[in-house]
Order: structure tokens, then sequence, then C-alpha cells
């Protein structure tokens, strides 16, 4: 009877503390290999932002969507933060950041059988046809350089697939990205990075200026990360995914200096 009445008393506290755990709703587009609904646990950066929020009690539920939505609802509250954004200086009104999560080199894409070889200088291609996917924050490049024409896709696999077709002749995406997507659709015969990459950008949280629990979150958030960090987790939890040991000790290094370093910049 006493043996009884404990477990029960146990299974009470267990089921209290479960209940008490705190669910983040995340919104995101597929963004192989970083993170999709298509991969182990999400991919990499889905599963250790997971992981980093689970130990600080708070479970993840990531809806994959299309970027540009992702962005709006997260605005609206309709979302507590987005998943894998560029850091960018016009998203800064609306969004506070994570430090960086990884990194992504953004180029122009084009088709295997086309004459024209970028050689870095936009000024080569500022009068074909570029698609670049709705909202990414790829397009600051081209209006940097000088009000470049482009067309927004819903998203980079559909650019893809317009440039497999030669409907377009260049899609600027990041290259990383990009290259998975060309292998899911078994398009490698067909498309190409074209080198040199013209930026690197890095991945993060962003979570919405106007939801109140936004800096909570993103202390949270930090704090998960020095957890995994310090514990030895997050290389336990790279290793799970088809990352190359080169790789995995880059995104490693990454998250060590921004949530480690006390002097590393957000």
């Amino acid at each position: 009877m006493v043996l009884r009445a404990l477990l029960s008393a146990l299974v009470f506290i267990l089921s209290q503390h479960t209940h008490a755990l705190e669910r983040l709703e995340l919104a995101t587009e597929p963004f192989p290999p970083y993170f999709s609904n298509t991969l182990y646990q999400h991919g990499w950066m889905a599963h250790l932002v997971s992981e980093a929020f689970r130990s600080q009690n708070i479970v993840v539920r990531i809806h994959f969507t299309q970027w540009s939505r992702a962005l709006r609802g997260t605005k609206k509250g309709k979302y507590s933060a987005v998943l894998g954004a560029y850091k960018t200086t016009a998203r800064q009104q609306d969004f506070v950041f994570s430090a960086a999560l990884a990194k992504a080199h953004s180029g122009l894409f084009r088709h295997a059988k086309s004459n024209r070889d970028f050689t870095g200088d936009l000024a080569l291609v500022a009068h074909d046809p570029i698609a670049v996917g709705r909202d990414y924050g790829e397009e600051q490049l081209l209006i940097n350089y000088g009000g470049i024409d482009y067309v927004e896709l819903p998203n980079l696999s559909k650019a893809l697939q317009l440039l497999e077709r030669r409907r377009i002749s260049w899609v600027l995406g990041p290259q990383e990205v990009g290259e998975h997507i060309i292998r899911e659709l078994a398009l490698s015969e067909h498309l190409m990075f074209d080198s040199p990459a013209l930026s690197e950008n890095t991945l993060h949280l962003a979570f919405a200026r106007q939801h109140p629990l936004s800096h909570y979150h993103l202390k949270a958030f930090r704090s998960g990360m020095q957890s995994l960090l310090k514990q030895g987790r997050v290389a336990d939890i790279l290793a799970q995914h088809p990352l190359p040991p080169p790789q995995q000790q880059a995104v490693l290094s990454l998250l060590k200096q921004h949530y480690l370093d006390t002097g590393a910049p957000e």
C-alpha cells in the first residue's frame, strides 16, 4: 500500500511538471540542410533549438510554411519567433535576434547548358532575368548594387525548377540550401552554383519586438544554448545528422564564439 501510494504521488508530480512546460510556436520555411519537415528531428538547427529550449522547460513546435507567411505571422503574434532569419537592418525594426546559429553563402545558380559564366561582377548579369525567394533578404544585394531588376518567387525550390526549364537565367540564393534542393529534385545534371559567392549571411532566431515575452524567450534560448555547449551536448546532437566532421566542427566553433565568448557580437 505504501509503495502504491508513493508511485501515485510520483505520477502526480511528473504529470504536474509536464503540464507546467511552456509551449513555444516557431515558424519557418523548409531550408535544408539546416531545417525541414522532411529531415530527422527537422534538421540539425531545429534539433539544437528545440533541445536548447527544452533545457529551459520550454517545448517547441515548428510550423513549416512559406517564408513570407512565417515573417508576417510572427509580426502579428501568431507565432513566437521565426527560425533561420537573416539579420538585416530592415528586419531589426520589427524583430529582436538571437546570436548567430549558422552561416549561409549567397550567390547565383545557373543552368549547366548556359554559356554565361558568372565572375563575381553583377554588371554582367544586370539585364538578365534573376529570381529570388520572396522576402528571403537576398534581394538586398541587387538593390544595393544599383536597382537590378528581379522577380520574387514563393520559395527557392520553385525558382530552381523554373531555372531548370530555362524560364529564367539566374537564381540568387544560399548555396548550401540550393545545392541540397537540387539533389532532392534530381537536377544535378541541369543546375549548378556559379562561384564566387556574393555574400555570407548568418541565421538567427527572430522574435517579434511587440511580443511581450520576446526578451524573456531570447534570454531563455541563450541560457539553453550555453547549457548544451557546456555539457558537450551540441557535438552529440550534430553527430546525429549527416554533416561532415569539418562542418560539425565549424558549427560548434561558431556557437562557442557567439554563446560562450562574452566579447562576441550578437
